[in-house]
């Protein structure tokens, strides 16, 4: 496991730390008044747009925190619990890469908790829960929901198959089976090769999020700056 690949890899999650950072450092007072704070439901594009920069600047500072305890003896340990958190930055990627074609995803992606949430009978939902629930999802999308990952290959195409098959990868750590055995059994380096090229996934779509959706042009040229090696 070679320790410069590392440090790479730890300097650019601060990178994407630092400019996520500046990200809510920049937002106006009347629209984000704290970092953790949901801005109104009905500004879907801002909606979308911070939350993906708060779940992948969380995940990333959580990766950081973890490989900078790491070492060659523990690695296989940690690798396990970093590669469940890349496994969701990288369903955000593709999401994001869906937005990118189809600017009416996010309504879906949006909706898609509430309508789960209201389905699912473990919870024993009164009616008047599950209508407020159903009101929820229909302020997002009143149409029908559908965010799963082959959703995302048919309106992205090839162009992000490459990061499917990374996030397919990453998807086997987080549930039983004999192939997250295998996975653990990988060389460290292939693993720490696999975690650059997710890292290099996220970087680019953030960097995407803010060419799409920032409008200052001088503070989104800080936040890319702040991203780039």
């Amino acid at each position: 496991m070679n320790q410069l690949d590392i440090d790479k890899i730890k300097a650019d999650l601060a990178r994407i730390i630092d400019s996520t950072d500046f990200f809510f450092d920049t937002r106006p007072v009347e629209t984000f008044p704290t970092r953790y704070k949901i801005p109104s439901i009905v500004q879907f594009t801002k909606l979308g747009y911070a939350t993906f920069i708060l779940r992948l600047r969380a995940n990333a500072l959580s990766v950081l925190s973890l490989l900078r305890v790491v070492d060659k003896n523990n690695w296989s340990l940690y690798h396990h619990s970093i590669a469940i958190l890349n496994r969701a930055s990288l369903l955000d990627c593709l999401y994001i890469m869906a937005w990118d074609k189809d600017r009416n995803f996010i309504k879906e992606l949006l909706a898609d908790s509430f309508q789960n949430l209201e389905r699912n009978k473990y919870w024993r939902l009164s009616e008047l829960q599950k209508a407020s629930l159903n009101n929820f999802r229909n302020m997002f999308c009143n149409t029908k929901i559908n965010v799963k990952p082959s959703r995302i290959l048919e309106i992205v195409g090839d162009e992000c198959r490459p990061v499917y098959l990374l996030y397919d990868w990453y998807s086997k750590t987080d549930h039983f089976s004999v192939l997250d055995s295998m996975i653990f059994r990988l060389k460290a380096q292939d693993q720490v090769d696999f975690l650059e090229q997710a890292t290099k996934v996220i970087i680019e779509s953030i960097k995407a999020l803010y060419l799409i959706f920032e409008k200052d042009a001088t503070i989104r040229n800080v936040l890319i700056k702040k991203l780039s090696r």
